[in-house]
This record gives structure tokens, C-alpha cells and sequence, in this order.
């Protein structure tokens, strides 16, 4: 499809969260060269695919996701980021949905309708990984530690895959029926859709971090961190993957859903994402100002129902701890995505720089990948 003769300017995206400090992992270089000779040497990619690798700096955005970790952590972590963009990759290409997972499209697209997904499915995350021609590649990897891991992380990994998996299987039932979602049923697919719910479980599984384990409202308060998170990345990357889209002739997207529903032009529907993706930080923000402010009192919910006053000290500690690098862990993954958009080649080719610093995109920033 030919992109529209029309240019428009992005929302600032980068001054909603220049709040965030952006950090990288001083491992980077060495475990995206081991990423990319591991992904070389298995096979499974096009020669085309491969050309990729380098331009789209998919081991710069795992680096920049978790740039704490070590070696040995980041190099699994980047191994699964290229596997989600290839899966991505193929996702966008015509017919290739039906051959990246090993399951009954008709029954799957049944269960999303009825809201029913994975109910009767006792497979475990894991498992259900290995259903996916690219993703089973880590599988042997990690299910050691999966086993090990708690109750817990295996029900919340299992639901992530699912959420994932039924993510895919909307966008494509879109596709093929060329229909554009409401925008309440794009922005709840959108979320899950990139597989980032998955890459942070992965995360904790490596220990990067550990999910705080709380109750009641300040439950609900992290999981609502955590889709403000997921919702400023992926209305993010809709806005710089518009051009992108376009050339490949899709509208899962953001703005071309903005632009249906709402009669609106490019530029109106870009302001119009601009100001979604600032208020969800906002929320985020307000969140974990919340979250932080219940934890430095002395009658914090979190603590009251389980602690005597004179353990109070060492634990509230403890879980303040864990609960702000979990905080630190969102804020590390939504400045690196939107830092990194600028920096890949796959949504504006070489002109990334330009588009920061003006924010104008024209029709001649052609993308690294069109097809």
C-alpha cells in the first residue's frame, strides 16, 4: 500500500518521560554479538530476516530494558527480545499467523469470544511456548527454572503467554476480516500485544527483579503501574510504527483506529495519542507516588495484616525494596522502548536523529522493513 502523501508531527513523547533516567547494561555489546551468532547459527531465520539484526538494534533495547542485570541474564533476555521482533515480523506478513503457533485457530478465535481463553488449557507457560515455531528455541533454557519457580510466577507466566497468544489471534481475526476494533477492544489487545507482559515475567524468572506480593487495594495498585506501563510502550510504539504500518497497509494501529472512529486527520489522531500516552504516565506516576507514600507509613496496609510492630522495621524494608526496583523495572522498560525508537532504523531508516530532535516525519523517511 502507498503511504499517505501527507506528513505530520509525532507528540512529544520523549518530554512525557524525560522524568526517567535512561540507563543501558554495560554487557550489551558482547551479549548482542552472542545473540546474534546464537540466532545465525540456528537456522531458523530467512537470510532476509537476518539482514535485519543489525539495523533494528534489538540487543541495544534489551540492554536498555535491563541494565542492571548480568551477563549471563541479559544474554537470555536478548535471545528473547530478537525472538519476539522476528515473531512480530512474521506476525505482519500475510498468512504467516497460521504457521507460527501449533494450535486450533478456529477453537482459539471460539475462546476469545466467549472470553474463555485458556480456562481448559492445563498446559503451563512454558509449554505453551513451545507451541510457537520461533519461541520454542528457549524453551530447554529455562525449564529448569520454571519448575523451581513458585506457584505464583507459573500462574502469572501462564496467563502473560495466553494473554499474548489471544493478542495475536485478535489482530489477526482483524486482519482478515479487515475490520477496524473499537478503540476500548484495541488498547486492552494492544497491551499484551508486543509480549512485554511475557519479557518481564522472563525477567523475574532470571531474577532481575521480583513481583511484590501484595493484597487487597495495594495489589491493585501495582497492577494498575504495570498497565499504565504497558500502555504508555504500546500507544508509544504505535505512533512511531504509524509510517511503518502504513506501508505495510494495516490498521491495527493506534492512530489509524483514532483517525476511523473519531473522523480525525493523521495529525489529530497523533495529538490525540500524545495526550492518551501522557495521561497514562501520569496515572503511573500518581501510582507509585501512592505506593511509596503507604510504605513510609507507619500503618501501612501492606504491612498491618501480617506483621508484628516490632518486625515491622526490617520487613517494610524489605518489601520496599522489592517493590521499587519492580517500579524501577517498569520505568526501565518504558524509557528504553521509546529511547530506542528513535535509535533502530525500523521505523524511520536513517533519519531517527532528525525525527527527535523536530518530530516531523515526511514521505520520504522510508523504514528499514516495508514488506
Amino acid at each position: 500500500m502507498a503511504p499517505s502523501s501527507q506528513s505530520f508531527q509525532l507528540p512529544d513523547i520523549l518530554g512525557v518521560i524525560n522524568s526517567i533516567e535512561l540507563r543501558t547494561n554495560g554487557h550489551c555489546r558482547y551479549a548482542t554479538e552472542a545473540s546474534e551468532k546464537w540466532l545465525t547459527e540456528t537456522g531458523i531465520l530467512s537470510v532476509d530476516e537476518l539482514s535485519y539484526i543489525h539495523p533494528t538494534k534489538i540487543g541495544l533495547l534489551s540492554a536498555l530494558c535491563f541494565p542492571k542485570c548480568d551477563f549471563p541474564q541479559l544474554r537470555v533476555l536478548t535471545d528473547f527480545c530478537m525472538l519476539f521482533f522476528y515473531s512480530g515480523l512474521r506476525e505482519n506478513a500475510e498468512g504467516e499467523t497460521f504457521r507460527l503457533w501449533d494450535v486450533d485457530h478456529s477453537q482459539l478465535s471460539a475462546q476469545i469470544a466467549a472470553g474463555s481463553v485458556g480456562e481448559m488449557d492445563y498446559k503451563s507457560g512454558l509449554d505453551l511456548l513451545k507451541g510457537h515455531v520461533l519461541l520454542r528455541q528457549l524453551h530447554q533454557r529455562l525449564v529448569n527454572l520454571a519448575s523451581a519457580a513458585s506457584e505464583t510466577w507459573n500462574a502469572r507466566f501462564k496467563k502473560s503467554v495466553l494473554d499474548y497468544q489471544a493478542a495475536q489471534e485478535v489482530r489477526r481475526m482483524n486482519r482478515s476480516r479487515n475490520d477496524v476494533p473499537s478503540l476500548e477492544e484495541y488498547t486492552a489487545t494492544a497491551r499484551e500485544m508486543h509480549g512485554n507482559s511475557v519479557l518481564l515475567d522472563l525477567a523475574e524468572l532470571l531474577e532481575v527483579f521480583e513481583f511484590p506480593d501484595l493484597r487487597g487495594t495495594e495489589a491493585e495498585k501495582i497492577i494498575h503501574m504495570k498497565h499504565a506501563a504497558l500502555d504508555v510502550i504500546a500507544w508509544s510504539l504505535d505512533v512511531v510504527s504509524y509510517q511503518l504500518q502504513q506501508y505495510r497497509g494495516s490498521t491495527y494501529n493506534l492512530v489509524a483506529v483514532l483517525m476511523h472512529h473519531n473522523s480525525l486527520s493523521v495529525q489529530g489522531a497523533m495529538n490525540q495519542c500524545g495526550n492518551m500516552i501522557k495521561q497514562a504516565f501520569s496515572s503511573f506516576c500518581s501510582t507509585e507516588r501512592a505506593i511509596l507514600d503507604s510504605i513510609d507509613s507507619s500503618k501501612s496496609s501492606i504491612l498491618s495484616w501480617m506483621w508484628t510492630a516490632k518486625e515491622i522495621s526490617a520487613d517494610t524494608e524489605a518489601i520496599s525494596e522489592k517493590i521499587k526496583r519492580y517500579i524501577r523495572a517498569l520505568k526501565d522498560c518504558i524509557s528504553a522502548v521509546i529511547h530506542w525508537a528513535y535509535e533502530t532504523e525500523l521505523f524511520f531508516g536513517k533519519k531517527g536523529s532528525e525525527i527527535r530532535t523536530f518530530g516531523w516525519v515526511f514521505v520520504d523517511h522510508i523504514p528499514v522493513i516495508t514488506e
